[in-house]
């Protein structure tokens, strides 16, 4: 019964991370454009 609930948490938990991570390097790349 649990198995499919981890197979589905696992990408949510690996996926959340990377959306901050992408989200922190498009706002650094804007900021820089802008001081540019």
């Amino acid at each position: 019964m649990c198995s499919p609930c981890e197979l589905t948490a696992l990408p949510r938990l690996v996926y959340w991370p990377l959306m901050l991570v992408n989200y922190a390097l498009s706002v650094t790349v804007l900021r820089s454009k802008r001081n540019n």
